[in-house]
């Protein structure tokens, strides 16, 4: 099934997985993916509320989101 989502155009299907990593700080976590021969897909996004999430690839064009949640919502989420 297709994914619904707004953020994405990755259309999953049944070899499909999607990955999403929590970050502690999303600047120096891009930082080092691109060092690492990754790259940013687009720009970052904020979601009010929720945090700051961006796409990468990889080197080897695997795509996967890093999020950097808002300190509200890591308390939410009983992670602060």
């Amino acid at each position: 099934m297709p994914c619904k989502s707004a953020v994405s155009r990755f259309q999953p299907d049944a070899r499909a997985l999607s990955a999403h990593f929590a970050v502690d700080d999303i600047a120096a976590t891009s930082k080092r993916i691109e060092a690492a021969g990754g790259g940013l897909i687009g720009s970052s996004h904020t979601i009010p509320t929720v945090g700051e999430l961006a796409r990468f690839a990889d080197t080897e064009g695997n795509e996967a989101i890093i999020i950097q949640y808002a300190a509200q919502r890591l308390k939410e989420m009983g992670l602060a």
